[in-house]
């Protein structure tokens, strides 16, 4: 299932897999448009702990990519 999550400047689709251990991938991508420009990927015991994970992992990349500069354009 996918699902959207607001980080930062940022938006992150979320979605998971498998039946235990899960895994969660996310393409972070701005809120204007969708073009992703970094990928994350967490594990969890639980559907939610891998999308817990993965919202921690796409806070700490959503500031770097913030501090990038050259992704300040696609931000309002």
């Amino acid at each position: 299932m996918k699902k959207t999550y607001p980080v930062g400047h940022f938006n992150v689709e979320i979605e998971t897999f498998g039946t235990g251990p899960f895994e969660a991938v996310g393409f972070i991508q701005p809120q204007r448009t969708n073009e992703p420009l970094d990928r994350i990927v967490a594990k969890g015991a639980t559907a939610q702990e891998a999308v817990e994970a993965a919202l921690e992992k796409a806070s700490v990349a959503s500031a770097g990519l913030w501090l990038a500069g050259k992704n300040r354009r696609h931000i309002d």
